[in-house]
């Protein structure tokens, strides 16, 4: 697995994913895991051995800003040996002209114009897996460099290395608002990604938040918080088989494994994780977490965000920040089109 962290959100979402990964993990083993290069991985043309003896992540770094990325290459907060782990210095990319929450400037603009730099780190990442199965990109849907560079990326990435696994973990914004065009950045990536994307992790900060102020007994959580428990979230997924052993026995890898069992239809690609507690059979009955819930509530998110969007587009509000950048009306109308087929779909089953 290849991760993908882009812009301020997805780098900081990234980091939190490796650590809780890292917990998991047999730091001890001499081999490649599906998360982490082993240390004996390292080493150059000249057989030279780099002198840190610690696991690193199999991740690239993207943002139009240098200030968050330069935190994540800190040391890990973990204080156990065990978990330790770092990023590869080379894995990032970064420029200082920021995207301005606009998706427009992310798919547009920083795309285009860093297309061969990013496709060069990437391939040369890839080509360190002994078998490539997957990328996961870690975005968010509100800001410009994550959902519209994120957006673009994943584009690519379908175009180049249409045999891998393709999934994004996408981070929700909150309803009551957070970036004044969030719902047209959020509108857009996700009618990008469910063209070419096999799944979409649809991580909502507003649940985040909840579990911290409600089950975490944090008043007023922070973004590093509300991180750790999405992150906990993912992890979970990734770690319901033995992923290493998987990848070294040419089986399937964590990607592979939720596209095959989950999104096998084109058409249902939206993924959400609930962690459960275990029950009794005779209990069921009495649950909310049942398969009508789950999906109402995942289409409902969405219809609820496209509503918000077209009703600021129908005013023609703020449409100028993207016309500049070369998204016109009908883009748009094309988006809206893709999305209310999805919602469609899914209040059909």
């Amino acid at each position: 697995m290849l991760a993908l962290q882009v812009g301020q959100c997805g780098n900081q979402l990234g980091r939190a994913l490796f650590d809780k990964l890292a917990e998991e993990e047999d730091a001890t083993s001499s081999r490649d895991s599906a998360f982490f290069h082993s240390p004996e991985d390292f080493c150059n043309e000249r057989s030279v051995v780099r002198a840190s003896n610690t696991r690193r992540a199999r991740a690239v770094l993207i943002d139009m800003e240098p200030k968050v990325i330069q935190q994540c290459y800190k040391p890990s907060k973990s204080r156990k040996a065990a978990s330790a782990w770092e990023y590869e210095p080379k894995n990032s990319f970064t420029r200082q002209s920021g995207s301005g929450n606009n998706w427009a400037s992310g798919y547009r603009t920083q795309g285009t114009q860093a297309e061969s730099e990013l496709l060069d780190l990437l391939q040369s990442e890839a080509e360190r897996c002994d078998l490539l199965k997957g990328f996961l990109t870690l975005q968010s849907a509100a800001g410009g460099t994550g959902s519209g560079l994120g957006s673009f990326l994943t584009e690519k990435l379908a175009d180049f290395y249409p045999s891998t696994s393709l999934l994004n973990a996408v981070v929700w914004p909150y309803q009551s608002g957070e970036v004044i065009v969030q719902n047209y950045n959020a509108m857009l990536t996700m009618a990008s990604l469910a063209d070419v994307g096999h799944g979409i992790f649809m991580l909502q900060n507003d649940a985040a938040n909840l579990i911290c102020q409600k089950l975490l007994r944090i008043p007023h959580p922070s973004f590093d918080a509300m991180n750790e428990v999405l992150a906990a979230h993912l992890a979970s997924s990734f770690l319901t088989v033995d992923a290493g052993s998987a990848c070294r026995s040419g089986g399937l890898d964590p990607l592979n494994e939720i596209c095959e069992r989950l999104c096998q239809h084109p058409a249902y690609k939206l993924l959400d994780i609930k962690m459960v507690p275990l029950m009794p059979h005779r209990s069921k009955k009495f649950s909310t977490h049942s398969w009508t819930g789950i999906v109402k509530h995942l289409h409902q998110t969405l219809a609820i965000t496209m509503d918000k969007a077209y009703d600021m587009f129908s005013h023609g509000a703020y449409l100028h920040q993207y016309e500049r950048f070369g998204i016109d009306r009908d883009f748009f109308q094309d988006a809206f089109l893709r999305i209310d087929q999805i919602t469609q779909n899914y209040s059909a089953l």
